[in-house]
């Protein structure tokens, strides 16, 4: 009976932590980004980055990475921008790249930062324009 009550009680605690219950512990990142990306000769990407803060806390926007077949080749992690509640950010960036972006090749955008005090990251699938 006591193992039967301890199995309930840590599937009850499993389930609510699996559903966002304890929100300090996870944190859904729904914030809306897009992302585009353009090769800037052989040796850089130019990043066109938009955040919309539909939220009603302030989000900081910290870095931003591009992926090649899981290999980092391009990243920012000196961005520092504070997005208000209920505003858009909007900037291009230089980035120097590890291998050329080729037009037509999709590659992982990881844009990260902070939602109040939570840590946020949107991963994005991206096809170079060009």
């Amino acid at each position: 009976l006591i193992v039967l009550s301890i199995t309930l009680a840590l599937g009850g605690l499993l389930y609510m932590y699996s559903q966002g219950l304890f929100n300090n512990l996870t944190k859904s990142s729904n914030i809306p980004v897009s992302v585009s990306i353009y090769p800037s000769g052989n040796s850089a990407v130019l990043i066109s980055l938009s955040v919309q803060n539909a939220g009603n806390q302030v989000l900081n926007i910290t870095g931003i990475k591009v992926l090649y077949n899981g290999h980092v080749i391009a990243d920012n992690m000196t961005i520092s921008a504070q997005v208000p509640a209920g505003q858009t950010y909007s900037q291009y960036f230089i980035v120097s790249v590890t291998q050329p972006i080729v037009p037509g090749q999709t590659y992982t955008v990881i844009v990260q930062g902070v939602e109040g005090t939570q840590p946020f990251s949107q991963v994005l699938s991206v096809v170079a324009s060009g």
